[in-house]
């Protein structure tokens, strides 16, 4: 990781321009309650009361029960509803917080959702099998090793050799005595050699020395010749000047990477602080110098918010190092928009900028279209009226208080 790069991609307080509430939001489905995972003060009252079995196994609280009834009275059609809703949330509440579900997405769409854990699966299978198969001694292993990666076979073949020696000399000298033997039949060293044994043994001095210099000359001269070739790496000083241009090429990248999540953070998360800010000092505005003051001390209380979650920097180290601008994007933005309202409010008491009540908050108020041909609409449209090709869909289901998206009208609503 670049130095500071594991929190200063947020140096300027970047990120969100209305559209962070879907940071915020951890992922709650529309019908559900607020707090409905992680309200944790009203359960124990709701666990002491006695529940009603339902035909199907599943048991309601007594007291929802009677609620229920009571709103069936007037308006059964609600009352379904309800019921719905509640079973709704007693089913996700079985499968964990809303950030332990919130983690869970992110972790499932890191690695390429469903399809991509799929084919890590497979993978770590065929890693296990191609493990089982270096245990046995298959054969087989080293043939689909050849097949797949040939360069790498070869290089490796020495190496293992000498590593055998080490390992056992005994089994060294057989295997290296069954490849020599391979060898000098195939080059008729054996033939040769007793070819030369009979004419010394009839005095034709001058056939053996003839059969002797064939051998030095065809066969063992070059065979030392290729030894020390193979010893020694004729390309050693090109190569390490591939992988230096290499590892440059590689930290000029990741500057890079970093450098364009750096600024698309930063916009992003600007304009949400401008607006938190704004928010709070209830239509104030701040001179220059005091706003930037603002913004920046803002950005490091962000910071310090971030770096106090357990698991924070293991994720964004995880989610940088896999190379997708999109979804480092997104990780940045809703986790530094998640911890915004509590930094803004943090900074502003520090600095006496909020109201007398100690929150300056309030609505903002909507403002009316202009008339004539505004290009702005007020109020959170429909899901069918908006263009998700311009519109992330996973903060404009999370941004349920204000925010904005693009339509397929060609216009922009804000709420």
């Amino acid at each position: 990781m670049l130095e500071g790069e594991d929190l200063e991609v947020l140096d300027v307080g970047t990120d969100a321009g209305g559209e962070g509430d879907g940071a915020a939001v951890e992922e709650v489905p529309e019908e559900l309650p607020p707090g409905d995972s992680e309200t944790t003060d009203d359960k124990p009252d709701a666990e002491q009361q006695p529940e009603a079995e339902k035909g199907d196994g599943r048991k309601v609280a007594a007291a929802v029960r009677q609620h229920l009834a009571e709103v069936k009275k007037t308006n059964p059609v609600l009352a379904k509803e309800l019921e719905r809703i509640y079973w709704k949330g007693q089913a996700i509440d079985k499968l964990g917080t809303t950030q332990e579900l919130t983690a869970l997405k992110e972790a499932v769409e890191l690695h390429g959702g469903v399809e991509g854990l799929s084919q890590m699966a497979e993978e770590v299978q065929a890693g296990r099998q191609l493990e089982e198969g270096f245990k046995r001694g298959d054969p087989k292993v080293i043939e689909g090793w050849a097949t797949d990666f040939p360069d790498g076979f070869k290089k490796l073949v020495l190496p293992a050799l000498d590593r055998l020696e080490r390992m056992d000399p005994a089994f060294h000298e057989q295997a290296v005595s069954t490849v020599s033997t391979k060898f000098l039949e195939k080059y008729g060293v054996f033939d040769a050699v007793g070819q030369m044994g009979e004419a010394l043994r009839n005095g034709k001095t001058d056939d053996a020395i003839r059969l002797y210099n064939d051998l030095v000359g065809k066969v063992f001269q070059p065979m030392r010749g290729l030894a020390t070739k193979a010893a020694t790496d004729p390309l050693a000083s090109e190569r390490e000047q591939i992988n230096t241009q290499r590892e440059e090429l590689a930290k000029q990248e990741k500057a890079q990477f970093y450098g364009s999540v750096r600024s698309e953070v930063n916009q992003q998360v600007g304009r949400a602080m401008n607006a938190e800010i704004g928010k709070l000092l209830r239509g104030r505005k701040l001179d220059p110098e005091m706003g930037n003051r603002v913004r920046s001390e803002v950005t490091e209380e962000i910071k310090k918010l971030l770096v106090a979650q357990a698991d924070y920097a293991k994720r964004y180290e995880t989610i940088m190092g896999a190379g997708n601008r999109d979804k480092a994007i997104k990780f940045i933005v809703d986790n530094a928009q998640r911890n915004m309202p509590k930094a803004v409010q943090t900074v502003l008491k520090y600095r006496n900028l909020l109201g007398t009540n100690g929150n300056g908050a309030r609505p903002p108020a909507k403002v009316a279209p202009k008339s004539g041909a505004s290009q702005t609409v007020v109020g959170r449209p429909s899901i069918a009226d908006v263009d998700f090709t311009k519109t992330d869909k996973a903060t404009f289901l999370g941004s349920r208080q204000h925010g904005r998206a693009f339509l397929k009208s060609g216009k922009m609503a804000q709420w």
